[in-house]
């Protein structure tokens, strides 16, 4: 698999090239990283398009899924693509780090509030110690993903009461 600067894609199988446009459902825009998950999948990002995945890139011809702001992205600008040992996509896009679940399609975000130096992910990358390192136009950072636990609902206090305007009481 080939990505291009102009957009689309090219696939080299059996001895020859075929090409993939937006018509077949490639993303639009300039073709910034190509990833292969752990099950195989292709990931593609775009610049102008968001992302799309190819459940199965042998397949004649295969099928684009596109993730954009309309599926919960933060930006259609994508810049990177890793993954984590839970098998959790990251992408680096223009504004920080979108974190998608493919089993859910839950997504988190990730930008400067949570120690990004820049909002402009330019790389993204997983190493063997499976720390995802993240770089952008002004540093480095490092992430080391665990699984998100389940959120417990705080206490509830009550303190006061007004019913029609009117304080009512209320024992402790």
């Amino acid at each position: 698999w080939i990505g291009f600067y102009w957009g689309g894609l090219s696939r080299y199988r059996n001895g020859k090239f075929v090409s993939f446009t937006k018509a077949d459902g490639v993303p639009a825009g300039m073709i910034r990283a190509l990833y292969l998950d752990h099950l195989g999948r292709l990931w593609i990002a775009s610049t102008e398009g968001g992302l799309a995945r190819v459940d199965d890139p042998a397949q004649e011809r295969p099928s684009f899924v596109n993730y954009t702001v309309k599926e919960g992205l933060s930006s259609d600008q994508i810049t990177c693509i890793t993954e984590d040992q839970f098998g959790r996509i990251y992408i680096g896009t223009g504004i920080g780090i979108d974190r998608l679940d493919p089993g859910t399609g839950q997504i988190k975000r990730f930008t400067m509030a949570d120690g990004l130096p820049n909002g402009f992910v330019n790389v993204a990358y997983r190493d063997r110690n499976n720390a995802l390192w993240f770089g952008t136009l002004q540093g480095l950072s490092k992430l080391l993903p665990t699984i998100d636990g389940v959120s417990e609902a705080p206490p509830i206090l009550i303190q006061q009461l007004r019913v029609a305007g009117s304080d009512v009481p209320i024992s402790e």
